[in-house]
């Protein structure tokens, strides 16, 4: 099995501060260019069973294969990451299973957000999903939204300049 960083580690060009977006978010304190790796979360590997259970922080839980997660216990400290709000067109990306990286240039004072589908909604979690309510409406309201937008764009005509 692939070794994890034991604690998550976050770029120091960006901050938590109050955000517009929901209570807390992450914002560039400096510019941030295309690819630049932001986050790289770490902890101990866990079961599915476990995070159901009780045995991690739930707000440091991310998938990273079927049926394993890496998180930190119960009363790990949260850092900024960790407070990323929610897009449906994010500025960052998942590099592999525990990296975010910037997906387009960001401005320092921008909020650094993500599509929390990356880490949370997979067929292996649907009962995870279920305990966590608030992430799984977050991206099913995301998912609403596209595809409104993606039938409404199929059903206007072709408009060529």
């Amino acid at each position: 099995m692939q070794t994890y960083l034991p604690e998550s580690w976050e770029s120091k060009k960006i901050t938590t501060r109050s955000s517009p977006l929901h209570g807390h978010g992450v914002f560039a304190v400096a510019p941030i260019a295309k690819g630049e790796v932001l986050v790289r979360w770490g902890g101990r590997v866990f079961t599915t069973q476990h995070v159901l259970d009780g045995a991690t922080n739930d707000q440091t839980a991310c998938q990273i294969d079927d049926d394993l997660y890496i998180a930190g216990s119960p009363d790990t400290k949260l850092i900024g990451s960790d407070l990323m709000n929610h897009s449906c067109d994010p500025n960052t990306w998942m590099d592999d299973e525990v990296t975010i990286s910037a997906r387009r240039d960001i401005a320092p004072g921008e909020e650094v957000t993500a599509d929390y589908a990356l880490w949370a909604i997979t067929r292996s979690t649907r009962t995870l999903q279920r305990t966590l309510p608030s992430l799984s409406s977050k991206t099913d309201r995301c998912a609403r939204s596209l595809n409104a937008r993606i039938r409404k764009q199929q059903n206007s005509p072709a408009v060529f300049l």
